[in-house]
């Protein structure tokens, strides 16, 4: 399952909309999640299917005047969403021709996420959801928090960017 959404809050940019990406599926378990609902639903892409969820990503961004995708779930790299994520990633922002800046929301470790060998992306927010932990998710003029003091930000690169769960814009 697919579902896609518009958002100014979980994009890591002061300003711009972004077109949220959400995909069912997910094993990480995580004590209270946000969203149990989609643990549970599994669907293996084919390739036809990524193409056209590709196209429609593509046509709502244009529809919404935006290049800022963000992939959520469940969780974009579950086994059963891995492939489309890395699709979407090698046409979308690794394409010079498209220009699309792309931020994945995962559970999973970063030294996790290095192995999948991923990229084309921009950014990168791994860490587990926990309840226990679990604090206001914002964004200001000046940072967006997430919800948990151990989700952190990384760039393209794979480098840390934020701190305690916050990331600070640069300007």
């Amino acid at each position: 399952m697919i579902s896609f959404e518009t958002t100014f809050l979980d994009y890591p940019n002061p300003d711009d909309l972004a077109l949220v990406v959400i995909m069912s599926g997910c094993s990480h378990n995580c004590l209270g999640c946000q969203n149990p609902q989609l643990q549970k639903l599994h669907e293996e892409w084919t390739y036809d299917q990524e193409q056209s969820i590709i196209l429609e990503i593509q046509q709502r961004c244009l529809r919404n005047e935006t290049n800022k995708i963000v992939l959520s779930g469940g969780d974009p790299l579950n086994p059963c969403n891995r492939n489309l994520t890395i699709h979407i990633c090698d046409l979308l922002g690794n394409n010079p021709e498209y220009k699309y800046d792309i931020c994945i929301y995962t559970g999973y470790d970063i030294e996790e996420v290095k192995e999948m060998g991923l990229d084309g992306f921009t950014f990168i927010k791994c860490g587990k959801f926990d309840a226990h932990t679990m604090r206001e998710s914002k964004k200001t003029d000046e940072y967006i928090q997430f919800v948990n003091e151990t989700q952190n930000l990384f760039d393209k690169d794979y480098n840390q960017i934020s701190k305690n769960g916050r990331y600070y814009f640069t300007k």
